[in-house]
């Protein structure tokens, strides 16, 4: 991935894995409006992802989820163990709790759905790229009543005890929600980079590696 000075990514690659070629297509032309985004490679399985990815290099995985000789599900597990670096963006029709669920533990990035606008893609793209995890708002509700409703678990005592201050809750209230990096930065009145600085110290207290995991966190261990 080419960054400029300040670190952020100036070129983003991308392989399109989606078992129906008119859909690849469009994601293809979608991707073409960005000026930061190429589009490297494709794939119509997720046998044939794992396949084109023995041959070249790529920043991130638009996964879908349905197809014939490996789901996405299956794909993105084993992509993430072999190739850690690449980051997997889950792009379906399907807003169900059970692919949700499956695919932030099978290791992916964020899930949108297939009729979102060009612009919000790019920009999800673009967003897991610089260490984000876009969620549709339709999906990011999901998540948190799956969450809110779901019966305690052991593993909630693993969930670190830890003093936040008032803008920290603030911010992880708006993660909750499904707002992103720009979108809290609004609502704060504050820069995106110092949103970004929030997101990384709750990060490191709750021993967390990206954003996903810190709502989970933070709403099972009831901080919003």
């Amino acid at each position: 991935m080419e960054k400029d000075t300040l670190g952020h990514p100036t070129q983003v690659s991308v392989v399109i894995v989606d078992d129906e070629l008119f859909v690849r297509r469009a994601l293809r032309a979608y991707l073409g409006m960005s000026s930061q985004i190429t589009v490297v490679g494709e794939a119509k399985s997720g046998q044939e992802a794992l396949e084109l990815l023995k041959t070249i290099s790529t920043d991130i995985v638009l996964m879908d989820l349905q197809m014939p000789d490996m789901d996405g599900i299956a794909c993105t597990e084993k992509l993430v163990a072999l190739y850690p670096e690449v980051k997997v963006l889950v792009i379906t029709g399907h807003i169900t709790d059970s692919y949700l669920t499956s695919a932030l533990m099978a290791g992916a990035s964020g899930y949108l759905v297939k009729d979102a606008e060009p612009g919000v893609i790019n920009n999800a793209v673009l967003e897991v790229s610089q260490g984000g995890n876009p969620l549709d708002p339709q999906v990011a509700s999901l998540l948190v009543e799956r969450i809110r409703s779901s019966k305690p678990e052991s593993d909630n005592q693993s969930i670190p005890q830890v003093d936040l201050t008032e803008r920290e809750r603030v911010v992880l209230n708006q993660l909750c929600l499904g707002k992103n990096t720009k979108e809290i930065s609004l609502v704060l009145f504050v820069s995106e980079a110092t949103v970004k600085h929030h997101l990384a110290n709750l990060m490191r207290k709750f021993q967390v590696r990206d954003r996903v995991q810190l709502a989970i966190c933070a709403l099972k261990g009831k901080y919003v």
